[in-house]
């Protein structure tokens, strides 16, 4: 299965983690960057809500390294579902701006 890059730009911050609580890569791209469906799916779940910014392993993070994630360290989120079951998460984003909402199709 091929998957494009979420963002339009040739030269992204791209991090690779294959962990065993992290099998994938992280795309940092500025406030505001438009995040595109890395392959046609269907919105599972978003979440519009989080107006705090991602604060984990910062010097001011209240919860230090190492620690457990969970969804609500996601903040403003939505998951794709795509074929043969495959799903991809983008994360951290920036309140009131999604363009999409729950179940609809997206390519």
């Amino acid at each position: 299965m091929i998957f494009c890059r979420p963002v339009n730009n040739p030269k992204p911050k791209i991090t690779t983690n294959f962990t065993s609580w992290h099998p994938g890569k992280d795309y940092a791209e500025p406030d505001g960057t438009p995040i595109y469906a890395k392959q046609d799916g269907v919105i599972r779940i978003i979440q519009d809500k989080e107006q705090r910014t991602w604060l984990a392993n910062t010097p001011t993070d209240p919860f230090p390294h190492p620690r457990s994630l969970n969804t609500a360290d996601y903040g403003n989120c939505f998951v794709i579902r795509h074929a043969e079951g495959f799903e991809s998460l983008d994360a951290h984003l920036q309140l009131g701006s999604f363009v999409v909402k729950d179940g609809e199709f997206v390519k």
